[in-house]
């Protein structure tokens, strides 16, 4: 092994928490790739907790960044915070408000600043530290001036590059920013130009022979029988176009299409999604199942994945169904258009109810086109030595 090889390096990863989401599931399978290089691993994060954080591996330790109080903590982690004697305040009033008392000036973010003073450096050194969760988050600010390091990292996961203005001036901090997708990267240097020598495509690793494995376990909760199965795996969140879903369901459901439209995952939104869905007389074909430890199964047995966000970085769930060899239609953006051929391996189409609706139609009546579109599938290989030649030369 070479001097810039990660062999045996003590590598320290970042993350916001551990919530079920594409970023966290990414960051798992970056360790798991990993551990082939013998590394010393420890995870630090703003708060130990999540669904998920048990499924990192029991002997990588984690601890939490230490703030001098847990207001600072609440702001970091997008809380509402108490306000002195007052009760919550709402977020984006309190954000309004640090905007205000802490405003951008010449590039350099005053309130990342005073949020570094409420916090405690780390102590111990690093050959390597991965800012995992990226996003321009405090976490990348604390990762470039609060940890000691041969050398930083970090990670853009999506093509909404503008919220990279609060941390330019951490950008030097960093040997490299590495983004999920070509799409992502040409945002980023359009936006930053300054980072082009920094700036790299590093995709998602994913554990293609786990996913098959998994895919194989029952699932009792779905009903394939007589109807086509569709299957959307997401965050119940603004981000992921859901109420979209829903209107298009009523659509074809207005066209006597016999069908199940299932939706894996939880969030904010869950409530009011399931209130639109009652509100659009759709209840026995757009079901919320909310969340899974295995989605593997589900995605296996649908029809089609159907992806109608109008933002992805790279999608994970995308990735995943060409793993299982599924049908994908999915919003024509530039990050979908790296991983589906429309008309040979999946389906992208404008982000219209209308378009959705026909392409949906038009692929689940034509059995002669899915055989084809799958036939397509079962040629792609899916792999990831040439990231993990990149990791070898960071």
């Amino acid at each position: 092994m070479d001097r810039n090889s990660l062999y045996k390096k003590k590598i320290l990863l970042i993350t916001e928490a551990f919530d079920e989401g594409g970023t966290e599931f990414a960051m798992l399978s970056l360790i798991n790739q990993l551990k082939q290089f013998e590394c010393e691993l420890e995870i630090l994060c703003i708060s130990k907790t999540g669904v998920l954080l048990n499924r990192f591996p029991k002997e990588i330790p984690v601890r939490e960044i230490i703030f001098k109080n847990n207001f600072w903590k609440k702001l970091a982690l997008n809380i509402e915070p108490e306000w002195g004697k007052c009760s919550k305040l709402p977020y984006n009033l309190f954000i309004t408000y640090c905007n205000i008392v802490y405003p951008m000036k010449n590039g350099k973010n005053r309130l990342y600043r005073k949020m570094l003073k409420k916090t405690l450096p780390q102590k111990e050194e690093w050959d390597i530290v991965f800012d995992f969760y990226g996003y321009g988050s405090f976490l990348t600010a604390y990762a470039a001036e609060s940890i000691k390091a041969e050398k930083k990292a970090t990670w853009v996961h999506a093509t909404f590059v503008y919220i990279w203005d609060k941390v330019t001036e951490y950008f030097k901090n960093f040997e490299k920013i590495y983004c999920v997708s070509k799409a992502a990267l040409t945002d980023f240097r359009e936006r930053f130009p300054e980072t082009e020598n920094q700036t790299e495509v590093l995709f998602n690793f994913t554990d293609t022979k786990e996913i098959i494995r998994k895919s194989n376990e029952n699932v009792e909760d779905i009903t394939v029988e007589g109807k086509f199965t569709f299957l959307t795996v997401g965050r119940l969140e603004r981000v992921k176009s859901l109420d979209f879903a829903i209107r298009v369901a009523k659509k074809l459901k207005e066209e006597n299409l016999n069908f199940v439209w299932y939706v894996i995952g939880d969030g904010t939104l869950q409530q009011e999604l399931q209130n639109l869905i009652v509100l659009e007389g759709v209840e026995e074909c757009f079901i919320l199942l909310g969340r899974k430890d295995n989605v593997y199964p589900y995605l296996k047995q649908c029809d089609l994945y159907i992806q109608t966000s109008e933002s992805e970085g790279y999608s994970t769930t995308i990735l995943e169904a060409r793993v299982l060899k599924r049908i994908v239609i999915a919003t024509d953006i530039n990050s979908n258009r790296e991983q589906i051929i429309s008309g040979e391996t999946g389906y992208l189409v404008e982000h219209k109810e209308s378009s959705f609706m026909n392409a949906i139609k038009s692929v689940i009546t034509n059995q002669m086109l899915q055989k084809n579109i799958i036939k397509n599938l079962e040629k792609e290989e899916i792999g990831f030595l040439e990231e993990i030649n990149k990791l070898k030369n960071f």
